[in-house]
């Protein structure tokens, strides 16, 4: 937040509690001015204020904080680009088919009744629109939690760089916890894009395929196996070339089957391609020609995208549904009782960027005032759905 935004919501929160409130803004008995120089006006009285009268007038300042905050929030580059955030494309998944609104019980939202020309929507249900996708997380929430002394509040106030600061570590404590939370739904909705990959035989077992290509048997010098892969440049220049054309293919799937029906927004293709960390160093230590490094490179910026993490010392660590590390094994109800996928060695995702969507909105913020230490806790309660277009397409690569 700026200095400007910041006298702005101390002049339209805090001032008027302290001092009373005028006509408007401008007529307030004081104003904080936008470089903040008269603060300590402010500070003194914040400073007389009894614990109960600070808790509640900072309260409301804190719920300011984080509204002005979040309502600002830009999109992050550095954002895995799987998603769209909610203040960019208001959390809608491009190309799907939109049918009426259904509704679900639910105490996370209330809507108003609409007018008596229109529908007549019941309280206490949430309402949404019907995409032709599959839900995958909706409507589970996290808290936004951090704790405020009474005596960092008071002494933030007597100097624009304490409130600056008081702003800051508020601001901080959102955006870490919001980009943790949305980061763990973004593995979780890989994981699910690898499975739906995988029921949908799109599950590409690379050694398995080039040798079958090549014709080797293991009798032949250039046969692939698990344990002489990363030797081969050949087999990795292959690959390089199979990422390539997925990615085209994906982005002219999308293209051509985008009917274009949610005109609020333009329709867009773009494909990526995930890969395993150990598996992007072994393409670019192993073959080292700039030309097919750019190639490889143009298929996604995988070094910022680094879902999976080697944490042994095997070459070819595994995604497990629980930990990321083992293996990907999950129940699949769609094709009978008990039935499960497991999916050894993924080394990459190709798929559609925008064949996701995550977003995250405040419900509601609660704090909770502890006398005995003085201080205050504040509950910021988020909302986070994610959704996967399941016409979309993703290619899962495994080793074997």
């Amino acid at each position: 937040m700026t200095f400007s935004n910041i006298a702005t919501l101390l002049n339209t929160v805090i001032v008027p509690n302290l001092f009373g409130q005028g006509e408007d803004v401008s007529h307030n008995p004081i104003t904080i001015a936008e470089d903040l120089r008269n603060v300590v006006d402010i500070g003194t009285a914040i400073a007389d204020l009894s614990a109960s009268d600070l808790k509640n007038y900072m309260s409301d300042l804190v719920v300011g904080i984080f509204d002005t905050y979040t309502d600002s929030r830009a999109f992050k580059d550095e954002t895995y680009d799987l998603f769209l955030s909610e203040q960019d494309y208001g959390g809608a998944i491009q190309r799907i088919k939109c049918k009426l609104l259904s509704a679900s019980d639910t105490n996370i939202l209330t809507l108003v009744a609409a007018s008596n020309s229109g529908p007549d929507y019941t309280d206490g249900k949430y309402y949404a629109t019907e995409y032709d996708v599959k839900i995958y997380t909706k409507d589970i929430g996290f808290k936004v939690k951090y704790s405020i002394s009474t005596e960092m509040f008071k002494k933030s106030f007597t100097s624009a760089a304490g409130v600056a600061k008081l702003i800051a570590m508020i601001e901080a404590n959102v955006e870490n916890t919001i980009r943790l939370e949305l980061n763990g739904m973004a593995r979780g909705i890989l994981r699910k894009l690898i499975l739906s990959a995988a029921t949908g035989s799109r599950n590409i077992q690379l050694i398995t395929t080039y040798n079958t290509m090549k014709g080797y048997t293991s009798e032949d010098p250039g046969y692939i196996t698990l344990a002489n892969w990363s030797d081969s440049t050949a087999f990795k220049l292959w690959v390089q070339t199979l990422m390539l054309e997925l990615r085209k293919y994906i982005t002219d799937y999308n293209e051509k089957y985008n009917d274009g029906s949610v005109p609020t927004f333009t329709p867009e293709s773009d494909a990526r391609c995930v890969l395993l960390t150990e598996f992007a160093a072994q393409l670019d230590v192993a073959l080292g020609s700039v030309y097919h490094k750019e190639m490889v490179e143009g298929t996604g910026a995988y070094r910022t995208i680094n879902f999976w993490q080697n944490s042994t010392p095997d070459l070819l660590p595994q995604i497990a549904s629980g930990s990321m590390h083992d293996q990907v094994v999950e129940t699949v109800k769609d094709s009978g009782e008990g039935a499960t996928v497991t999916i050894d060695h993924v080394v990459g995702l190709v798929y559609d960027r925008f064949s996701a969507f995550l977003t995250t909105k405040l419900d509601k913020t609660t704090s909770k005032y502890v006398p005995e230490e003085d201080f205050t806790t504040y509950f910021h309660h988020m909302v986070k759905s994610a959704a996967i277009d399941t016409r979309n397409t993703a290619v899962i690569l495994t080793l074997a």
